[in-house]
């Protein structure tokens, strides 16, 4: 499986060889998603705060404007990680975590919002969310926080793959 070079440009714009990153942590030797995060928002500014931050703790990032957007961009990219606003035009981002939970399993999803209370919570834990993030946020919780789910992920499927075997 690893006998062809996989390539990727890195956030800094480099080629790398995608083969050199096993071990790193995040990355298993058939982790297509490992480092990739998707970033779903329809609120411009926010989605490109969270993107510029993403990229400079070294994820590669892509992003969608809505949940329509971002379940065609998992159909054809793998994840890891999802970063989704709550509340969004069209649909929330908890119909989106449901998705990607049942569809990809190994997607660990952060929801974003500024309406949280106790049963919000609650809501988005019962969806299969990794985390909950409250705005307003600072650039570094962010960052830690996908870098744990990361870190979780990363056991979990190991984890999954062990017992397959």
């Amino acid at each position: 499986m690893w006998d062809k070079k996989r390539t990727e440009i890195s956030p800094e714009g480099r080629t790398i060889d995608l083969r050199d990153l096993v071990g790193s942590p995040g990355v298993l030797p058939t982790d297509e998603g490992a480092g990739r995060v998707l970033i779903v928002d329809d609120d411009v500014a926010l989605r490109m705060l969270m993107l510029r931050i993403l990229r400079r703790s070294g994820y590669t990032s892509l992003t969608a404007t809505s949940t329509g957007e971002a379940r065609e961009l998992m159909k054809s990219e793998r994840f890891g990680v999802l970063v989704t606003d709550l509340r969004m035009f069209a649909e929330d981002g908890i119909e989106l975590v449901r998705h990607a939970k049942d569809n990809y399993p190994d997607v660990f999803s952060i929801v974003v919002t500024g309406f949280a209370d106790d049963e919000m919570e609650d809501r988005v834990q019962r969806a299969g969310a990794y985390a909950l993030l409250r705005k307003p946020f600072e650039a570094p919780e962010l960052a830690a926080l996908v870098e744990r789910a990361f870190e979780q992920r990363t056991e979990a499927v190991a984890l999954s793959r062990h017992r397959s075997m």
